[in-house]
């Protein structure tokens, strides 16, 4: 990862401190009591030295940490805060996709290459990618994007100036992997969400609202990476080629896509079984307007309801699953 972004960071985490409060210590705790795996990404962070090096051929390359875990806490609501930590871990797990990948080389008595990225994903799988080949900008398939299929993210992360664009597919998947880990957090924050004191309804929708963006990044983030992979079939062969021979990028595409999806079916399970089993045993009817993509719950006659329609994934879908992109799953076991 590019030291041009960690003294960008660091300017940003000097700016705002690195500062604890009540609230986040209490969000931690709900993240620690919910997920172990997301608990581990910020233990992980915590356990960092602040600055680390790894040894490569020219002699040595070094970075350090550039935020606090803490920094992204803002709110003293409770339902707010739960909203924080899916940023948290977000941002943290950028935090040891870089320094993890120092301190995994110099476990393993590895060099430190171009490029050296330690992904972890959401189910609890690590792997570590080292490469010296030189990708390209995700801006190179902005051609192949039509408007209709610009999505939300599409203009901070195929557009946009961010290690997707210095890294390329391996930034690509660094965010893929940290939208994954938003998800999951959220998911797993759901009893956090319900036992809040106030109304019982009115924190599940909570909980069904913070995920909702999140589920949309796995189609948008899965897009790209079909989009990047295919240019560079059809453009950039070589590259292609030595992207299928490296087993761990390899391995990381696969599973970065297949942890993050096992989330993504539970959110539909959660969306089309259990939540509407569960309340309508609590007395209330449960009705979807595919129209305006309400959801909307009743009960007597007063009725509660929230936006719940996904346009990006809706309208990225049956490109993905098409003829289009059969190979590129197939070769890379992207399902």
């Amino acid at each position: 990862m590019k030291n041009i972004l960690n003294i960008i960071f660091f300017a940003l985490a000097t700016t705002i401190g690195f500062s604890q409060n009540s609230e986040a210590l209490w969000a931690f705790d709900e993240l620690k009591k919910s997920s172990q795996f997301e608990y581990f990404v910020i233990s992980q962070y915590q356990n960092l030295p602040h600055t680390f090096s790894v040894r490569t051929n020219n002699g040595s390359m070094s970075s350090y940490k550039t935020f606090s875990e803490f920094d992204f806490f803002h709110s003293t609501d409770k339902i707010e805060l739960l909203g924080e930590i899916p940023i948290t871990v977000h941002e943290v797990n950028h935090g040891i996709t870089n320094g993890m990948a120092y301190t995994e080389c110099n476990k393993r008595g590895l060099e430190g290459l171009k490029n050296n990225y330690f992904y972890y994903t959401a189910a609890g799988n690590a792997i570590l990618v080292r490469s010296d080949l030189k990708f390209f900008p995700t801006a190179r398939i902005i051609p192949l994007i039509p408007e209709e299929k610009r999505s939300f993210r599409f203009d901070t992360y195929v557009e946009g100036n961010t290690s997707t664009q210095t890294d390329g597919l391996l930034g690509l998947l660094d965010e893929f992997n940290s939208y994954g880990h938003s998800l999951n957090t959220v998911y797993m924050l759901k009893k956090s969400y319900m036992e809040i004191p106030g109304m019982e309804l009115g924190n599940y929708i909570s909980w069904r609202q913070d995920m909702h963006s999140y589920v949309q990044s796995y189609y948008e983030f899965k897009y790209f990476l079909l989009q990047y992979l295919l240019y560079a079939k059809t453009n950039e062969y070589k590259l292609y080629s030595e992207i299928k021979k490296d087993t761990d990028l390899m391995r990381a595409i696969e599973i970065i896509n297949s942890d993050f999806l096992d989330v993504v079916k539970k959110f539909d399970f959660e969306d089309q079984v259990a939540g509407p089993n569960y309340w309508k045993k609590k007395g209330y009817s449960v009705e979807k307007d595919l129209i305006s993509g309400f959801e909307y719950y009743k009960q007597g006659g007063s009725r509660i309801g929230y936006d719940a329609k996904m346009d990006d994934r809706d309208k990225l879908l049956v490109e993905i699953n098409s003829e289009k992109f059969s190979e590129i799953k197939s070769e890379f076991s992207i399902r």
